[in-house]
């Protein structure tokens, strides 16, 4: 009887449920969203015996004594969650209220954007500000129609090249101000990530294989683009660890 080929195309969908920190405690599986590659590999390492009796060496014994798994995966889903994993980063609620009467002091040079709002604390700035941004310079106000152009969603400001009242190294004190907002932010703060990685296929063809892997660490691998032609993607790869004695590293269920 001929022997049957399970010949498969992959699909499916990837799941991380991600560890509280310094635990093994995980906060529940999150769809990663569309991962066009995973694979999977193994580094196996062999220790041999040849025998030296006569004649010829003879391998005669060859004996396992290291296996180590890694997955890597992309993605194209650029959701923040996704890509603070990827910056070892947290996702955190970043909240502004509504202030009046704000001031920047910057000395400006024409032609040049400046970002508002910048302190040590806060170097992006501030952003979604209110309609109206005023300049003074030694008093005297600065007409904003002839020279700046004031973008109040990311907080910027550009002096025009041909602005009639700025001179380069003028100090201009800017008043605006912020409206409410409630939106989240990645911190960067190079956490190691771990938790449970768990594929579940839906091929076209062959046969459906669920695999879990309980204990894995994660981290970025390679680059990202920020401006490109072709869908952006982030890269991950997985490290398969030993959770314990009695959990094993990897699971496939047909």
């Amino acid at each position: 009887m001929p022997m049957q080929d399970n010949l498969t195309i992959g699909k499916g969908r990837l799941f991380f449920d991600q560890f509280e920190q310094n635990t093994l405690a995980g906060k529940g599986f999150r769809f990663l969203g569309n991962v066009p590659e995973i694979n999977v590999s193994q580094d196996v390492e062999q220790m041999e015996h040849f025998s030296s009796t006569g004649g010829i060496r003879r391998k005669d014994r060859s004996v396992t004594t290291q296996r180590d798994m890694t997955l890597n995966f992309t993605t194209d889903n650029m959701s923040l969650e996704n890509l603070a994993m990827w910056y070892g980063g947290s996702v955190l609620p970043d909240t502004q209220t509504a202030a009046a009467s704000l001031t920047s002091t910057i000395v400006v040079q024409k032609g040049f954007f400046y970002q508002l709002g910048v302190t040590a604390t806060r170097p992006d700035g501030l952003s979604n500000l209110g309609p109206t941004l005023t300049a003074t310079k030694t008093g005297v106000a600065v007409d904003p129609a002839l020279n700046f152009d004031f973008d109040a969603a990311n907080g910027t400001v550009e002096i025009l090249p041909n602005a009639p009242g700025v001179v380069d190294g003028d100090s201009l004190i800017f008043t605006y101000s912020t409206l409410a907002k409630t939106t989240r932010k990645i911190v960067d703060d190079k956490v190691k990530l771990f938790g449970t990685l768990m594929f579940l296929p839906d091929n076209p063809v062959g046969e459906n294989f669920k695999r879990v892997w309980p204990y894995i660490s994660l981290r970025a691998d390679g680059d990202t683009s920020l401006i490109g032609d072709d869908w952006a993607t982030i890269s991950f790869i997985c490290e398969v660890l030993n959770r314990d004695s009695a959990t094993p590293k990897s699971i496939i269920r047909g």
